[in-house]
């Protein structure tokens, strides 16, 4: 009777006789009266807070990626820049040159003469030089200079007669004399490196040549624009990487002063070998805790786990969620807790793709190569921005790595995306006291790795370096004889399709070398470049370490290397096996063995077909379209592919 009577009391037209449903509106309509007042009116209406209005904006369905990028870009450019304001062209500017007559009236192209004699604005005597179309150089007129570096405009016999014709009748070179009567031994260029006369079809004094294929690497004069320095305001990166530079180059000084009186070897071991190795990679771990910084404040400020969840859109297209973009930005830190965190991944096959496309994230170990080859293609091509080449490869990195993942979630690796739900943390200002020590971690072992495993590698390199196959000591210029040089020239053929292969001649080998030793840990390559750079430079500087830049810029002059093989020869280093311990981590992480082995395959496969592709079409760009080609012929067959899979899977069905 009294649910009767609690149903003709509460009737209601939408509930009927719903009993359970009448007791639960005639509940709320209760609280409702007596709720409603307390709320006030400000209380009733959700306000938005802080995060809200700002994710509004940085995780917007259409902006939120642009704005990731240009963040992205600015925190590269306030690490690499050498000219933060664009105020002038990045530090480096390429210098108008003009050649004058002896009349003072300026050359133009239309007026140049090969071979012709003209002059500088200070009135010195000089050889115009072409390249291309282009007017690029003025050479100083050659002469031959003596011992003391005096120059000799007039040659003589023994008999103190004055020669025009060098040479005898049966082009034999005379011997020459000065005017007192004292026989040249040798003869020199400007530049005070030992050199041979070279003398014109008619035995006349025409030029100098190099006695030795290693001076003439150390006193090369370049057919490039010369270059100078514009003012410029440098990035706090830029700034905190030529303090480091300078301290190092002091301490390198000082021990080359302090071990003058040292045997050679012991001098090149200590100051080449060791101090040219690690100082080359030390110089960048100011820029490397830099970068870091920005990384953690805008993980640490809570942006990047919106950038996971705006990403989990673009990824489930391909086949990842948005979870997997964590580990993935932790490779930007280093690969090793970034495949030990896809353990949060539940199925096997997005979790065996994330492991695979981690080390295309440049990770910290990395950055040396890209800041040292950027800046040498600045400096010694004139060529970019530094800041743009290391931002643009690391965006390779990422369009190689999601290029990577769609084939192999469309392919072999199919599955379900499962859902991303994920709590964002309000926006906050970092902790500094977190910050520091995330930066003393860093700092702690990148300095822990450079005294082990970069010093050991230095070291080894140094000495098979300065050694023949029969354990003879081997000086500097003949380090083409060295048993690195016929390890790295049998390796050679190899990579000729990437670019530094065997058309670099002597010295190619090194480029070779460098990525092998990549191989154990990443530092290695610049590392490598440190050191045997500092050996083939070491009359022209002095025997002083040469910085990361340096060492790259007297490879570049060494083996003449272009610039799309540069690049191939970052991007190789980008995709390739990570280093020994990622493997380790890899073979840990990975269900099997087979996978293991495959996973290993597919680096190597990736980092050569990429690299091969940045090289041909640098070199020549007609091959894009071949590549094209081939690329659009892939994506045909992975869409036949994919529908003759589901066609069986619905007969089957």
């Amino acid at each position: 009777p009294m649910i009767e009577e609690f149903k003709n009391t509460f009737e209601d037209d939408v509930f009927g006789d719903d009993f359970e449903a009448l007791v639960a509106d005639a509940r709320y309509k209760y609280i409702s009266k007596y709720f409603a007042p307390v709320l006030t009116k400000k209380q009733k209406k959700f306000s938005m807070t802080k995060s809200d209005k700002i994710d509004k904006v940085l995780t917007h369905r259409v902006w939120g990626i642009p704005i990731f990028l240009v963040i992205l870009f600015l925190v590269f450019h306030l690490t690499f820049s050498e000219d933060l304001l664009y105020l002038g062209a990045g530090g480096v500017f390429d210098k108008e040159v003009v050649a004058y007559t002896a009349t003072q009236e300026v050359v133009t192209e239309d007026d140049f003469v090969p071979g012709g004699i003209y002059f500088d604005e200070d009135g010195n005597e000089v050889e115009a030089v072409f390249y291309g179309d282009e007017f690029v150089e003025l050479a100083p007129v050659p002469y031959a200079y003596d011992k003391d570096g005096n120059k000799i405009e007039t040659f003589y016999d023994a008999d103190g007669n004055e020669l025009t014709v060098l040479q005898d009748d049966e082009g034999e070179q005379l011997d020459l004399y000065d005017a007192n009567g004292v026989k040249y031994e040798t003869f020199y260029n400007a530049d005070g490196w030992e050199c041979a006369l070279v003398l014109n079809d008619d035995g006349e004094f025409e030029d100098v040549e190099f006695v030795s294929e290693i001076d003439a690497f150390r006193s090369e004069i370049s057919v490039h624009t010369f270059f100078g320095y514009e003012e410029s305001v440098f990035s706090p990166g830029v700034i905190l990487f030529n303090v480091m530079d300078t301290f190092t180059g002091f301490l390198s000084a000082c021990m080359s002063e302090a071990m003058a009186d040292a045997p050679a070897w012991a001098s090149g071991l200590v100051v080449d070998g060791i101090l040219g190795g690690l100082f080359s990679v030390l110089s960048f771990l100011p820029q490397i805790l830099l970068l870091f910084l920005f990384f953690s404040i805008l993980e640490d400020s809570g942006y990047m786990a919106r950038v996971a969840f705006i990403l989990d859109r673009i990824f489930r297209r391909f086949g990842l969620s948005g979870r997997a973009f964590m580990p993935m930005i932790m490779g930007f830190g280093c690969s090793i807790p970034a495949m030990t965190n896809t353990r949060t991944l539940a199925d096997d096959k997005e979790r065996t793709a994330t492991i695979r496309v981690i080390p295309f994230f440049s990770c910290s170990a990395k950055l040396p190569i890209l800041t040292a080859i950027a800046g040498g293609i600045v400096q010694f091509f004139g060529i970019g921005n530094a800041d743009l080449i290391t931002y643009a490869m690391y965006l390779l990195g990422i369009v190689v790595a999601i290029a990577s993942v769609i084939i192999m979630r469309s392919t072999t690796m199919k599955g379900e995306v499962p859902p991303f739900i994920m709590e964002l943390p309000t926006y906050h200002l970092p902790q500094f006291k977190a910050l520091m020590i995330h930066l003393f971690d860093k700092a702690k072992h990148f300095i822990k790795k450079a005294f082990t495993i970069i010093l050991a590698s230095t070291i080894v390199i140094w000495f098979i370096s300065h050694f023949s196959w029969n354990w003879q000591y081997l000086e500097d210029a003949e380090m083409n004889l060295s048993i690195l040089a016929g390890l790295g020239g049998l390796l050679q053929p190899i990579f000729t399709p990437l670019g530094f292969g065997s058309q670099l001649g002597s010295f190619g080998w090194v480029f070779v070398v460098a990525a092998v030793t990549g191989l154990i840990a990443k530092e290695n390559v610049i590392a490598t470049f440190g050191t045997l750079a500092a050996c083939i430079s070491a009359g022209f500087s002095a025997n002083e370490a040469l910085g990361g830049v340096d060492s790259v810029v007297q490879m570049i002059t060494a083996t003449g290397i272009t610039v799309p093989a540069l690049i191939a020869f970052i991007a190789f280093n980008m995709t390739t096996i990570p280093c020994f311990a990622a493997v380790a981590t890899a073979k840990a992480e990975l269900p099997n063995k087979k996978s293991f082995n495959m996973t290993l395959l597919f680096w190597v496969t990736t980092s050569y077909v990429v690299a091969t592709m940045i090289y041909l079409i640098g070199s020549w760009w007609w091959t894009a379209f071949i590549f094209a080609a081939a690329i659009a012929a892939a994506v045909v067959g992975i869409v036949l592919y994919n529908k003759r899979a589901n066609s069986k899977k619905m007969r089957v069905a």
